[in-house]
């Protein structure tokens, strides 16, 4: 998703200036930046000059709430050297060390005690991958998005249709049919991201992974301008330490690689089979992991070229 309003923007050098590309990137508003990591050595941590990693982090404070959490937590990892898009997601209710804090919680607690510096820190002190830049969005973002584009298709299943009929769990229900790429519209894909009774949140967020998915796909078929158009009511929306110098660095090189036409692949920590469900006193229902092979699994998922299921994965072409 920023991968497509960066490109926007770089493209319309061709087409209208360079000046005009850096004002509309200057749109991107600029949040924190990130200080070094003060609980692992940068030489602890997992980096390449040919990989790219941009963590996505979608908080979802509603109506009524002052404070939010994370409840996405998404590092996008542009992989020039196996030429692919790798998604990973990390379960908001996994049970890690939290930087600075000299204790173990659930690590969507980690952007609710310290921000984004406590999120990041955490991420790398746990898993020890380099994380230089983030892109925060509210999850309302998906209807602005979704819209603009004039939709997206994404598979539902019986199960998850039934349950948009019947669940009053998130306000009035948003009525989604059944079936193979199913339009939906801005309400529906927020709604379809946040359905989180249902099943587990493994489901939930490989729902997200879907949804973003098919945003980018679809944001792919668009011509410029309408990616311009696009780009302009969504960039405003978007919190993020990238400045516009980088952004375009980093869009002229998607351009270059083509990066557009890498395949999506996906990966979540933790990974099936390392984890099982423990109630800790005081934090609550929690999964706890085998973190040896998840920073194993982790590692192999980043530096490896990976397979790409036909069903379950996108080209964006």
């Amino acid at each position: 998703m920023l991968l497509c309003l960066v490109i926007a923007g770089v493209s319309c050098v061709g087409f209208y200036g360079y000046n005009t590309a850096k004002d509309l990137l200057s749109l991107f508003n600029t949040d924190e930046q990130l200080e070094p990591n003060l609980y692992i050595s940068s030489d602890e941590l997992y980096s390449d000059d040919n990989q790219i990693n941009i963590l996505l982090v979608g908080v979802d404070a509603r109506e009524g709430e002052t404070d939010s959490r994370s409840d996405t937590m998404m590092l996008v990892t542009l992989d020039n050297k196996n030429g692919q898009i790798k998604l990973t997601s990390f379960l908001r209710d996994s049970y890690v060390e939290i930087a600075g804090r000299n204790r173990s919680s659930k690590l969507n607690s980690a952007y609710f005690r310290g921000g984004i510096q406590m999120l990041v820190d955490t991420l790398e002190l746990n898993f020890g991958v380099e994380i230089p830049y983030y892109a925060m969005v509210d999850f309302e973002i998906f209807t602005t998005i979704v819209d603009e584009l004039g939709g997206i298709n994404v598979d539902v299943s019986e199960k998850e249709s039934y349950y948009t009929y019947h669940s009053g769990k998130v306000g009035v229900p948003v009525r989604i049919e059944a079936g193979e790429d199913v339009l939906l519209n801005g309400q529906q894909a927020l709604w379809y991201s946040r359905i989180r009774y249902l099943d587990s949140d493994f489901m939930r967020t490989k729902r997200q992974r879907k949804v973003i998915s098919a945003i980018v796909e679809k944001a792919l078929t668009k011509e410029i301008p309408e990616l311009l158009d696009l780009a302009k009511a969504v960039i405003p929306l978007v919190k993020t330490n990238l400045d516009t110098d980088t952004i375009m660095k980093l869009g002229l090189n998607a351009l270059k690689d083509q990066a557009y036409t890498y395949p999506i692949v996906q990966h979540q920590i933790p990974a099936d089979k390392t984890w099982s469900s423990k109630t800790i006193t005081g934090v609550g229902s929690c999964l706890v992991m085998d973190m040896d092979e998840n920073r194993e699994l982790f590692r192999s998922f980043l530096t490896e070229k990976q397979e790409v299921p036909e069903e379950t994965t996108t080209k964006a072409q």
